[in-house]
């Protein structure tokens, strides 16, 4: 579970775009975590509580440092290849230059930026990005937990605790981060309504729709995307936290082990 949801930099950048003020994040645990569960829920957890307390008297294997120094490195690499895409997916694709021009043009003309995108391509370009984020970032939490059974009794407890707190909290995140893509459509619309009255009329005598596809993308994109990237970056952080905690638990243990 994310330290501070309501605190995140994810919440703090939705929130200055909708002028909704954040309120102090709760320090106490179970204050964070009342909004978030109900009866059933506690009710699976206290059964998963028997779970833990019986899992944490059976013998376990030391952790290694080779095993928390893999761990962190499968982070880190996951860390690099979703930022990667997150930049891929938010940055204008440059136009291929024109076959006839001399060496000298080809060196000092700029590149045409990527004509004007609507808000639907965003919005898929968008939702692919939490699938792959939710797919990688899961793939790996199970290969982080099946390190953290085969190691130490309080290891092992922590890796039961996060599966059950996954099939609580998780389910609550899954309705709540599907919305942000309808809160960043009010960002698009918030920034393309106020550079509307700036647009340009085509030349006189010009084709409409030649002028209309030769245009690159307004400013106002440029700053969308920016917008929209750290977006995706601040929830990547969101979503990275739970598993960095267990491989930070993991590390730790490596370091109390005689």
């Amino acid at each position: 579970m994310p330290s501070s949801f309501s605190s995140s930099r994810l919440v703090r950048l939705l929130s200055a775009w909708t002028h909704q003020e954040v309120g102090p994040a709760e320090h106490d645990l179970a204050q964070r975590l009342s909004p978030w569960l109900g009866v059933f829920d506690a009710v699976n957890l206290h059964a998963a509580h028997q779970t833990i307390k019986a899992s944490g008297q059976e013998p376990g294997v030391a952790p290694t440092e080779d095993s928390a120094h893999a761990l962190a490195q499968a982070l880190e690499r996951l860390r690099q290849t979703l930022t990667q895409a997150i930049h891929e997916r938010t940055s204008p694709a440059p136009a291929p230059k024109p076959a006839r021009l001399s060496r000298f043009q080809s060196a000092h003309s700029p590149l045409a930026e990527e004509p004007e995108l609507s808000w639907p391509v965003f919005k898929q370009r968008y939702q692919a990005l939490q699938h792959l984020m939710d797919t990688r970032v899961n793939a790996l939490r199970g290969q982080v937990r099946q390190a953290l059974f085969g190691a130490t009794p309080a290891l092992r407890q922590l890796a039961t605790l996060d599966v059950a707190l996954g099939a609580t909290l998780d389910a609550r995140a899954e309705k709540l981060l599907p919305k942000v893509p309808s809160l960043l459509e009010k960002r698009f619309e918030q920034l393309r309504q106020a550079q509307a009255s700036a647009t340009e009329s085509p030349p006189e005598g010009a084709d409409p729709v030649s002028a209309l596809l030769a245009a690159p993308a307004p400013p106002w994109q440029a700053g969308f995307r920016q917008d929209m990237q750290d977006v995706l970056l601040a929830e990547l952080e969101v979503r990275l936290q739970p598993l960095a905690g267990l491989i930070e638990a993991f590390k730790n243990e490596v370091k109390s082990s005689p």
